[in-house]
């Protein structure tokens, strides 16, 4: 009895700390948050006496507000979720929600035109590190099972640790303990071989910010010298216990769709809050098609809150654009060739008839319902901003929800791998013409020269969670299997995706920053307000209105 009462007792705490999670979300943001533990879940909602909140379904609230902002308020149906990135949990996560509301709720003709949801999830390390060992085995919740078997998880994670911490140490050594200025000839290369393929931004106006004092001085250089042999001891730690924790990273984008009672269900309804969100706002978007648009709000919503089906002129333009990258003399190309001539021949003659809702259908190989006829069509407009980890859940987004529009999708030190980019997000872009993707990303050097964890003071390897992620949380298959926030990743990978045309390549907005102070250099960094006014953030949501 003596043995099994300390199991039971352990036993008891696990299960207690999966079921305790609780969070204070500020009065003035609870029709704009959603919170999600980390199996997929809405936490215990605490009002800002920390009593527990009556109003418990986080969803209901921002769908409630949501509502009210377009049917009572007569605003535009256009809604900005945020992901943020890894590495966080629901505290700082609400923190940084905060923030960001408050600059926008100083500003009026945002409050007319911007409804932010956030979308917390919990990606803290220690909860991440607790769940791999006492909580999930093979992508389930089951604390017992987890406990039952937790010797045998730490066996095999320090023979890995010890096994892969030589090959992560010659990695370390040979790429990264002098790292070379980002030079202009560099630079120079990288245009040359992404010529053509979409809005790539100069990296730098001015040449002499590449030799950057901070980033390759000699003290830099000194100073990781002499903190290399603390590498011998972190990187077995990273290598034990990293990958393990970052799965469950993993899992808990995974979760925020379908959970773990949807795998064992009979039914066919994914219960995760994500899918149960964009379930509300296809609700909303029908109900808006029985409302009347304002006169004063009529031209106003059919400019801002248009559907990708809406404007032909554009979807004529983009067909053009795609035939005129083809070579009629390939017999391939010649046959793609006469379908374009025959489709853009059928949208010409919708934009000459009177009567736009009695016009013939598109041909099927156009897919129909990308296509509308009727104009005016008001529908719900949703803008993507993710941070980091973020990014992966954008892309499960993109693929499930195929049929809402996305008018913009900015990525910020995406988390997410290339491949992923290509198979989720691109066949989006393919279907939908009018939607623009933006990339931003880090300097290579201030990538590199990060302090993921600042107060290790050397301690641990130096490299943005990027640079871990594709060094030590992660084995890559190939190069596409390496994130896509990183300069160098986007930039070798593009060319290889040649099966994207023209009108694909064009939206593609992709900006590596700079390594001036204006300029973020830290990952973190990119998920921050503007500190500074003329900084390069240029999406839409951070710019400041003209005036």
């Amino acid at each position: 009895m003596k043995t099994i009462t300390p199991f039971f007792l352990i036993w008891i705490s696990v299960l207690h700390f999966g079921c305790t999670t609780k969070v204070v979300i500020p009065n003035h943001l609870k029709n704009h948050i959603i919170c999600i533990d980390e199996n997929g879940k809405q936490p215990v909602y605490l009002d800002e006496s920390e009593n527990e909140s009556p109003e418990q379904d986080q969803i209901e609230m921002v769908v409630k507000g949501f509502r009210s902002h377009v049917f009572e308020k007569n605003r535009q149906p256009t809604i900005t979720l945020f992901l943020h990135g890894g590495l966080v949990n629901l505290d700082s996560a609400i923190k940084g929600s905060k923030n960001v509301f408050n600059v926008y709720g100083k500003d009026k003709k945002n409050q007319e035109n911007f409804y932010p949801v956030f979308i917390n999830w919990n990606t803290g390390i220690r909860s991440s590190i607790w769940a791999h060992y006492l909580e999930v085995r093979g992508g389930v919740s089951n604390s017992f099972y987890a406990l039952l078997t937790l010797p045998f998880i730490v066996v095999a994670d320090i023979g890995r640790g010890i096994a892969k911490t030589p090959i992560t140490l010659f990695k370390e050594f040979t790429e990264s303990p002098f790292i070379p200025s980002f030079s202009e000839e560099s630079q120079k290369n990288d245009q040359k071989r992404i010529a053509g393929w979409g809005h790539i931004q100069d990296l730098n106006p001015d040449p002499d910010l590449y030799e950057n004092k901070t980033h390759t001085s000699i003290l830099t250089k000194m100073y990781r010298a002499l903190t290399a042999p603390t590498l011998f001891v972190s990187i077995p730690i990273l290598e034990t216990a990293g990958p393990g924790a970052y799965n469950n990273m993993l899992r808990r984008a995974q979760v925020l769709f379908q959970t773990d009672e949807d795998i064992k269900a009979t039914y066919f309804k994914e219960t995760g809050i994500l899918s149960e969100l964009m379930r509300e706002l296809r609700t909303i978007e029908q109900d808006l098609k029985n409302v009347e648009v304002p006169n004063d709000k009529r031209e106003e919503w059919d400019d801002e809150g248009r559907n990708r089906d809406i404007d032909i002129i554009t979807q004529l333009r983009t067909l053009q654009n795609s035939r005129q990258s083809l070579d009629p003399n390939i017999r391939q190309d010649k046959e793609r060739y006469q379908e374009l001539t025959k489709d853009i021949q059928l949208l010409s003659n919708l934009l000459d008839s009177s009567d736009l809702t009695n016009a013939p259908e598109i041909p099927v190989r156009l897919n129909p319902k990308n296509y509308s006829t009727k104009r005016f069509k008001s529908v719900v407009k949703v803008k993507i901003v993710a941070h980091s980890m973020g990014t992966i859940v954008a892309n499960e987004l993109l693929r499930r929800n195929s049929d809402m529009y996305f008018s913009e999708v900015s990525y910020i030190g995406a988390a997410c791998t290339l491949k992923d980019f290509s198979d989720l997000a691109i066949p989006y872009l393919v279907s939908n013409p009018t939607t623009q993707f933006y990339c931003e990303t880090l300097h290579p050097s201030a990538e590199v020269n990060e302090w993921t964890i600042p107060y290790a003071l050397g301690v641990m390897p130096r490299g943005s969670l990027l640079e871990w992620i594709d060094k030590f949380l992660t084995e890559p298959k190939s190069k596409m299997d390496y994130t896509l926030g990183k300069w160098q990743n986007v930039s070798n990978a593009l060319p290889q995706l040649h099966f994207m045309e023209r009108d694909v390549r064009e939206r593609l907005n992709i900006q590596c920053f700079s390594l001036d102070g204006s300029d973020p250099l830290k990952h973190g960094q990119l998920n921050d307000v503007p500190r500074k006014e003329g900084s390069k953030k240029y999406w839409e949501i951070y710019r400041k209105p003209e005036g």
